[in-house]
């Protein structure tokens, strides 16, 4: 992992597609190019469209290399979103586990984008006509409630403030996957 004068050295000002072929860039799939953001606070929803590439990693060495070309994106001019599971924070600290991340789950992935666009809100209101079955927890869900025991001791003990535990699912899914997305956010 570079210092931050390496890597302000490398990437500030290089144009946005250096590095990309390094770390996998592929080829955009006609079909897929939009990503959406809502804050249903405030009532503001945009979506990121005209993915030009996508930024990906499947080994554990690539994802500093891919959060840099995604920060040179982004400082290029470019719009930029991703994510990094649990299984990546071992590229930013040696004393987390070695992990792999579920099948076909890369360590890390960004969308870069050409352009913003405001989209009117979620319709809240709308039943939604979708169906999931056989929701369960991966491995199970005695390690996540040993886990809210101990977050409720530390933060009782001082020793944290707040700590977000969350788990992965797997189930079956019929229906509108945006309706679904709809239902979640009421």
């Amino acid at each position: 992992w570079p210092t931050p004068q390496e890597r302000a050295t490398r990437w500030i000002g290089d144009p946005p597609h250096v590095g990309y072929g390094a770390v996998g860039a592929l080829p955009v799939r006609s079909d897929v190019g939009t990503i959406r953001f809502d804050d249903m606070v405030a009532g503001r929803s945009f979506v990121l469209e005209d993915r030009t590439h996508e930024l990906v990693a499947r080994r554990l060495n690539e994802v500093g290399r891919v959060v840099m070309a995604a920060e040179a994106a982004a400082r290029a001019g470019a719009w930029v979103a991703g994510f990094l599971p649990y299984e990546a924070g071992a590229a930013f600290d040696r004393s987390f586990p070695i992990r792999r991340p579920p099948d076909g789950l890369p360590l890390a992935w960004f969308g870069v984008f050409r352009h913003r666009r405001d989209v009117p809100g979620v319709d809240e209101s709308a039943a939604p006509d979708v169906t999931v079955d056989d929701l369960r927890r991966i491995p199970g869900s005695d390690w996540y409630r040993r886990g809210v025991d101990t977050i409720r001791s530390e933060i009782e003990q001082g020793n944290a403030y707040q700590v977000n535990l969350t788990d992965r699912f797997v189930g079956s899914f019929a229906g509108d996957a945006f309706a679904l997305y709809a239902a979640l956010a009421r």
